[in-house]
């Protein structure tokens, strides 16, 4: 890998962003930059600019991958309804509640009985 000699915000942001865009790991990303995984943290830490790239390319694939899997969800896919559920509202939705915390989990059959009959009534209201 080759080695930057020295943190060029001009090039260095964008890229970054980009790259995290793109759901690249730090480990890609510094890859990407001819750095060193340690010199991406560095950065980092140094460069709040250069932070709030990286955080800001996350976070924008990330909202884009959550509205997606929401229309598929709303639309009635029953496993996009499933993984929703299950992550937004894990105390109620988790496959295994644990018994001493007093949490109110469903069964899965529980899970898939209400994401069909939430389909049957948002299908061809969003449509």
């Amino acid at each position: 890998m080759a080695r930057k000699s020295k943190y060029e915000p001009e090039n260095d942001i964008p890229l970054a962003r980009g790259y995290a865009m793109e759901g690249m790991t730090r480990e890609e990303i510094a890859g990407k930059l001819g750095i060193h995984r340690n010199t991406l943290a560095e950065w980092e830490k140094r460069y709040s600019a250069f932070r709030d790239a990286l955080k800001v390319g996350r976070e924008r694939t990330d909202f884009a991958v959550e509205q997606a899997l929401l229309k598929k969800a709303l639309k009635g896919d029953t496993v996009a309804c499933i993984f929703w559920l299950k992550n937004r509202r894990p105390k109620q939705w988790k496959d295994r509640p644990q018994e001493d915390t007093g949490a109110t989990g469903r069964k899965v059959d529980d899970l898939i009985q209400a994401a069909q009959e939430l389909a049957k009534g948002i299908v061809g209201v969003h449509d």
